[in-house]
């Protein structure tokens, strides 16, 4: 079962539970689409929800998917074009530089990574964090300290 929540109102949460318990006693899995919002942000949360609600016998981890094929991407070009098309603005260098790194960047199946979620949903015991459809050298990168990222971030973009 699914249903979609958007958690800024008060009406589409009150809803998505509504239809929640009269289909089903609990909830196994939850899934915070949290979009491309800031990922230390999303792991700093999820990481405080982790520690506090464990002794209730709740897991929560942090799913960090890789690019998926979705209309995501399409839109955000789109969308860019004004800026992009135009000499003077100063985020053209940026968007070129991203549009160029996008092209090159390996998408992942969206439903490879449902079947992914669904494996994670029967473990046993949670890890605190999956990555799903992302690169070895991503994986590698990621465990690095700040400070080595924050570098590797500068020196390289």
């Amino acid at each position: 079962m699914k249903t979609t929540l958007d958690v800024s109102d008060e009406n589409s949460v009150r809803s998505a539970v509504n239809y929640i318990q009269s289909h089903v006693n609990k909830i196994d899995i939850l899934v915070n689409n949290a979009g491309y919002s800031v990922r230390s942000a999303v792991e700093a949360i999820t990481e405080a929800a982790r520690y506090e609600t464990r002794e209730m016998g709740v897991e929560i981890c942090v799913i960090e998917p890789g690019a998926m094929d979705t209309r995501f991407f399409k839109t955000l070009s789109k969308n860019s074009d004004e800026k992009m098309n135009n000499p003077l603005s100063e985020y053209r260098k940026i968007y070129e530089r991203d549009l160029t790194f996008r092209k090159k960047q390996t998408r992942s199946d969206v439903s490879s990574c449902a079947r992914r979620l669904v494996h994670i949903d029967r473990c046993k015991k949670l890890k605190v964090r999956y990555t799903i459809g992302v690169s070895q050298i991503y994986k590698l990168f990621i465990k690095l300290p700040d400070g080595v990222k924050e570098w590797g971030i500068r020196r390289f973009n």
